[in-house]
């Protein structure tokens, strides 16, 4: 029997606009580390659903990057110019850019959602935690459905402290509703029952992590890390059985376990 550390989770988490790969890495990709030891890490290629960013995606971003200023040089008063600009920014992990360009277009009076977005996920970057929360909050209070960000409040709030005795515990308390949010609206998005299974977990509620994580079984059957969470969880339930049988699945399906996970059934 293997006794769970914890857990790493990488998600991608995704807006209007493709998410390149260095994108993920340096903005979207959140990581959860609580004991976990380089063993359990999953591949994060065998997570990420977005396109590399490569050199020639480098090139052509930066090639786009040109145009736009020269664009805006022409066409200062134009917030979409702006907006377009601080996405290819995001994309390239240049947060504090990004930020100037999005703080000029809400300047020129854009409202759309797109903007409020970006906003919202470059402030979570930055670990500004409650302009990142007042940005999600807007679209909230115009779209009470938009799943995506409930979703990704719900992130800042679990990932951005309020403060260094703000524990994981009181984080997952906060978040869970926002969660719960994203998946009544959006049954099909998978990064919610991630990370609403996890946060149901690490508060004890094992019961209904199991069902969350076996809904996003349902959902996406081949994802690693769904697999993985959910039969670390049934380890830790003493559910050898159910461990070693998604185990045994996933192997059939040439999606690889982490080795310490399969001595559990040998």
């Amino acid at each position: 029997m293997i006794k769970i550390s914890g857990f790493t989770i990488l998600i991608i988490l995704f807006g209007n606009n493709s998410v390149c790969y260095s994108q993920a890495l340096a903005a979207y990709t959140l990581h959860l580390l609580s004991g976990v030891t380089a063993k359990h890490a999953i591949p994060l290629e065998n997570i990420i659903e977005s396109e590399s960013l490569n050199a020639e995606r480098k090139k052509q971003i930066n090639n786009e990057y040109k145009l736009l200023s020269k664009q805006i040089s022409n066409d200062p008063k134009n917030p979409d110019l702006y907006l377009k600009r601080a996405l290819l920014a995001e994309q390239m992990g240049a947060y504090s850019t990004a930020k100037r360009d999005i703080d000029i277009a809400f300047s020129l009076g854009s409202t759309k959602r797109e903007l409020y977005m970006v906003a919202g996920r470059v402030s979570y970057h930055l670990t500004y935690r409650q302009t990142a929360i007042n940005y999600f909050s807007a679209i909230l209070d115009y779209d009470s459905t938009d799943s995506q960000a409930y979703l990704q409040r719900g992130i800042t709030k679990l990932y951005v402290s309020k403060s260094r005795f703000n524990s994981l515990k009181e984080r997952c308390e906060e978040s869970l509703p926002d969660f719960e949010k994203a998946l009544q609206f959006n049954p099909s998005l998978v990064e919610a029952y991630l990370l609403y299974g996890y946060t149901n977990y690490k508060l004890e509620r094992t019961d209904i992590a199991i069902n969350t994580l076996s809904k996003a079984l349902q959902v996406k059957p081949d994802r690693q890390t769904t697999i993985i969470m959910l039969g670390e969880i049934y380890l830790e339930n003493k559910q050898t059985n159910e461990a070693c049988a998604l185990f045994a699945d996933a192997t059939n399906k040439e999606i690889e376990i982490p080795k310490n996970l399969r001595k559990a059934c040998e």
